[in-house]
């Protein structure tokens, strides 16, 4: 234990900041936070300004072993040791511990054994400790320690801290510069060229060999070590190769995320749910598509290079090098129609998966009420019309693909000639090693040219979910101070000149709009269907951002609050430390997972004492104190669609409580009293009234 480095945990955030400042590569200074701070939120606030986010956790010893294996930056405090570890991967692959000037300490296994088994030895003694305890004649022995740390070692938890992974909310110029493109095609391309020559010099040796009729130990030898070095070659560019994809992989992955959470919801429903499929769909062959040119490219480029010299090399190279560029140039032109071809096609299968989804999901209802005769009613055309696309694109992919096999047969033609004007073993092995490498170039090219089309179809489809926040494509410079709390009359949220519209829709919902929400307000906005009360409680929300005018937060801009280290994301906790809302019932939900998760979403996680006893003074609050006392696991009961099933009116109170545990000045409730019988409403609104500074219902007229 004490050969590994470690901070006293009241210097939990010296060593957060000294990890982040190591991981970052700037300096992040411990912030001074004032009496009452809890420790999840200032060492959010340092991750944000890093570029990471930081995960409060309960380390299990699988999880933290499949942690210090990934590599994954832990801050690590064992149960009851008093001591926090900073653990980073080192050069390696090894694990290091963090001094506290910064420096990296290499673990041997032996001191990562004894940091983990004295936890896990401190965990059983405090459960040896509980369980002798009242028990007369039974002392919390070594053996009885022992063989409960052996009994629970899988199961228990080592100790508390915190995991850092990379901030999803990152920017295209920031992903780039965390997969470093450029160097790994350099790298590639270095690798390809060498495995290039290296098998071609390979070939020419067999092909002197076969022609003299003899052959030696040197040339033979000759051949083995050229033949040996590209097959490693081939090795360490597949592993370069497989290394990038994964990164790329998940770096998209993160960006497809992002932007899967920023879209509007009225633009997910315009999609249906076939629509919706698809677009999954589209977005994972987008990932392994992106991927995949960026290798075919590579190496295509190399094979076109290696034929050139080759074909240039050989005799008659007019005649060689003319077939091979009139070749790449048929491929050029024909791209143009490809992409079309491709684009149609990927419309094509949106159209009939949203069609067969619609019907599937709608067979009873047109059992019902269609005759037999009528079923399958625009069946035929749909197909028919998808057949004679598929047709049109299978055409032009086979008449593609047999272009490097014309182009083959045509250049036997240039080597024939080349036997009759140049007979020698050297001008021979030149033209079929140019013509192999160029009909292998034109193979990757018209592979390129494929890969290309379905990607750039794929590339429209979900463009939405690659699209930048402005917040996050314009982040430079320090985020503004939001303050949480203003004076009593001060706007908390106010909209000058608003104007919004719904995707498809020719007239705004909402035109030149002021508004504003002041603090100690208690505002009743009810209207009829349809006249934009839910628009306005989603702008004032911050829950959309208007088309033209100003959206300010305690007088700061919206857009402004995203520019800073944190991106989007910071200003996205900046705002909700201010607003809490509670959409309407069909667009809120309860998550698979404990009562207390759903009820404390806006706090960190796993949750502290004090969050749990306001959890259950809420709950008892809103009348909601029978539901505990009935469920087995009180506030850790599992909910959601695999657990306790909730009645209409308590999922709404729980919605309910969840806002008000968010402790926000603002609260914005949208329809959410609906649900509730006259007694049940008057009991929520009089806690309601008690617990919000600022309050806006949104109500049917």
């Amino acid at each position: 234990m004490h050969e590994v480095p470690s901070f006293p945990v009241d210097r939990m955030v010296a060593a957060v900041a000294t990890l982040l400042t190591e991981l970052s590569g700037r300096e992040i200074t411990a912030p001074v936070e004032p009496p009452g701070t809890r420790l999840p939120r200032a060492v959010a606030g340092m991750a944000q300004g890093a570029g990471y986010l930081a995960e409060a956790t309960e380390f299990l010893p699988g999880d933290l072993a499949a942690l210090l294996r990934a590599g994954t930056p832990i801050v690590f405090v064992p149960w009851r040791s008093g001591r926090a570890h900073v653990l980073v991967r080192g050069k390696s692959d090894t694990t290091c511990a963090l001094g506290e000037r910064g420096e990296r300490v290499p673990l041997s296994r032996r001191a990562l054994r004894a940091l983990l088994e004295s936890a896990v030895n401190a965990r059983a003694a405090a459960r040896t400790q509980s369980l002798t305890r009242g028990i007369p004649g039974l002392a919390p022995t070594r053996a009885l320690r022992d063989a409960i740390a052996q009994e629970t070692a899988d199961e228990t938890a080592l100790g508390m801290g915190f995991a850092f992974r990379k901030n999803t909310a990152s920017t295209t110029g920031e992903l780039r510069r965390d997969l470093d493109p450029a160097g790994y095609a350099g790298r590639l391309l270095g690798l390809s060229t060498a495995q290039s020559a290296l098998a071609t010099g390979a070939w020419g040796v067999i092909g002197v060999l076969a022609l003299n009729g003899h052959a030696d130990r040197g040339s033979l030898g000759a051949w083995a070590l050229l033949a040996l070095t590209a097959t490693l070659l081939q090795i360490v560019t597949a592993r370069l190769v497989n290394r990038f994809t994964l990164r790329a992989a998940s770096g998209l992955r993160q960006r497809l995320l992002e932007g899967a959470l920023r879209i509007v919801p009225e633009s997910l429903s315009a999609f249906g749910l076939g629509g919706l499929m698809v677009l999954a769909a589209q977005a994972d062959s987008f990932l392994s598509s992106m991927v995949l040119l960026f290798v075919v490219a590579l190496t295509t480029l190399t094979n076109v290079v290696a034929a050139a010299l080759l074909l240039g090399a050989a005799p008659l190279p007019a005649f060689g090098v003319g077939i091979f560029v009139v070749a790449l140039a048929i491929v050029a032109l024909s791209t143009p129609r490809v992409a079309r071809l491709a684009g149609t096609m990927q419309a094509e299968r949106l159209r009939l998966t949203t069609e067969l989804v619609e019907r599937m999901l709608g067979h009873r209802t047109r059992l019902v009420q269609q005759t037999p005769n009528s079923w399958h009613d625009g069946e035929d055309e749909s197909l028919s019309g998808y057949a004679a696309n598929a047709q049109a694109s299978d055409v032009a992919s086979v008449l593609l693909r047999a272009l490097p096999r014309a182009y083959f047969l045509a250049s036997l033609v240039v080597v024939f000639f080349v036997l009759v004007s140049h007979p020698s073993a050297e001008a021979l092995a030149l033209s079929l090693g140019g013509l192999t490498m160029g009909m292998a170039a034109l193979e990757g090219v018209v592979s390129l040219q494929a890969t290309g089309a379905s990607l750039h179809a794929l590339f429209r489809s979900i463009r939405p979910l690659l699209a930048e926040s402005p917040a996050t494509a314009s982040a430079s410079g320090t985020s503004p101070e939001l303050p949480t709390r203003v004076q009593r009359g001060d706007a908390v949220v106010e909209l000058c000149g608003v104007r919004y519209g719904y995707p498809g829709r020719a007239r705004a919902v909402l035109d030149n709009v002021d508004f504003a929400i002041r603090a100690g307000d208690h505002l009743l906005i009810e209207g009829a269907s349809g006249g934009g009360k839910t628009t306005l409680a989603s702008l004032a929300s911050v829950l959309r951002a208007p088309d033209a005018g100003l959206l300010l937060v305690n007088g700061v801009d919206q857009h402004t609050l995203g520019a800073g280290p944190g991106g989007a994301m910071a200003g996205e906790r900046a705002v909700r430390s201010v607003i809490a809302a509670a959409p309407q019932f069909y667009k809120n939900h309860i998550f698979n997972g404990p009562l207390a998760f759903n009820l404390l979403l806006g706090r960190s996680w796993p949750p502290s004492e004090g969050d749990l006893a306001d959890a259950r003074e809420v709950m008892g609050a809103l009348g909601l104190g029978p539901l505990l006392e009935r469920m087995p696991g009180g506030l850790f009961q599992q909910v959601g669609e695999t657990g306790w099933q909730l009645s209409h009116g308590e999922r709404s109170r729980v919605f309910l409580a969840r806002t008000l545990l968010q402790n926000a000045e603002l609260v914005v409730l949208d329809e959410t009293f609906g649900a509730l019988d006259p007694q049940s409403l008057r009991q929520c609104m009089d806690v309601v009234r008690a617990r919000t500074r600022t309050l806006a219902v949104i109500t049917h007229r």
